[in-house]
C-alpha cells in the first residue's frame, strides 16, 4: 500500500496516513492541514496512528487545537510562554521546543503543576504515554469552560460501565462525567 502524505502549505506532514483507519483519515488530514496535528517527533513525517501518544505530543495538539478553534476569541486562547521566572516542571526547560505550549497549559491551570498548587507535580514526564484519565483532565475543562462536576465511582460505573472503574483516580471522575455529558 502506498503511503499517503498530508500536506500543509506545500510541505509534507504525514507519510504514514494509510495506517490510520479509513473512517478517521479525513479527520486526521483536516486537522493536519489546520496545523493542529503535527508529527509525533520533530524532523519526522509520521503521525504514528498505532503508537501510544506521549504527554508532550498531546499537550502540543491540545494547545494548537484550542488556539485554532478560538482564533477569533483572544480571551479563550492559551498564551504560549517562552520566558518565565518559574518553569512549571523541572524536566521541561525553556530550551525544549514544546516548552511554550506546556508552560502555557500549566499557567492556564489546565495541567496540574506547582503553579496550580500541586507541589508533588514537579515533573511533566514528556515522553511517557498519556493515560485516558490525564487526557480527559486536560481536555474536558477546555471543552466545557466551566468547573468539573462532582462525581464518584458509582456515577462512573452506572453511566459508563467501565470494568476498570476502581482503577481510575478519583481526581478524574468529574472529567469523565463531563465528557459523557
Amino acid at each position: 500500500v502506498e503511503e499517503e502524505a498530508v500536506t500543509r502549505e506545500g510541505s509534507s506532514i504525514f507519510n504514514d496516513l494509510a495506517q490510520t483507519p479509513e473512517p478517521l483519515r479525513g479527520k486526521v488530514k483536516h486537522l493536519a492541514q489546520l496545523g493542529i496535528l503535527t508529527p509525533v517527533e520533530a524532523g519526522k513525517q509520521q503521525f504514528a496512528p498505532n503508537e501510544p501518544v506521549t504527554r508532550r505530543t498531546f499537550a502540543r495538539w491540545l494547545f494548537e487545537a484550542n488556539n485554532t478553534f478560538y482564533s477569533d476569541r483572544a480571551s479563550e486562547q492559551i498564551s504560549p510562554v517562552s520566558q518565565t521566572d518559574t518553569p512549571a516542571f523541572t524536566d521541561i526547560p525553556p530550551s525544549d521546543p514544546d516548552f511554550p505550549a506546556i508552560q502555557g497549559l500549566a499557567e492556564a491551570g489546565l495541567i496540574s503543576s506547582r503553579l496550580t498548587g500541586d507541589d508533588t507535580a514537579t515533573r511533566f514526564r514528556p515522553d511517557q504515554p498519556i493515560t485516558r484519565q490525564t487526557l480527559l483532565l486536560w481536555k474536558v475543562p477546555l471543552d466545557t469552560r466551566r468547573p468539573l462536576p462532582s462525581a464518584n465511582i458509582k456515577t462512573i460505573e452506572d453511566n459508563w460501565g467501565f470494568r476498570d472503574a476502581s482503577a481510575i483516580d478519583s481526581e478524574a471522575f468529574g472529567a469523565i462525567v463531563a465528557d459523557l455529558n
